[in-house]
């Protein structure tokens, strides 16, 4: 989560490179980690939880056609 709340100031690199970095990462978490990492991210700013949901939303991680927001709104 630090990284998306920093990732304007990642050295050496261009935010679109770092968010590519980024999904490759998410992209190999389990459904358990992503929820977790949902969870966390409710503490950060809103241009955090953004970035991370647009994240999520270009995986489309979903099941059965769902997106990974109704797939974690649908638990709690």
């Amino acid at each position: 989560m630090d990284a998306i709340l920093y990732i304007k100031k990642i050295p050496v690199t261009k935010v679109a490179s770092s968010c590519q970095r980024l999904l490759t990462i998410v992209k190999e978490l389990s459904v358990k980690e992503i929820k977790t990492i949902v969870r966390l991210a409710l503490k950060y700013p809103s241009a955090t939880r953004a970035l991370l949901g647009a994240m999520l939303d270009e995986l489309k991680r979903g099941t059965r056609n769902r997106t990974p927001f109704q797939i974690i709104k649908s638990d709690y």
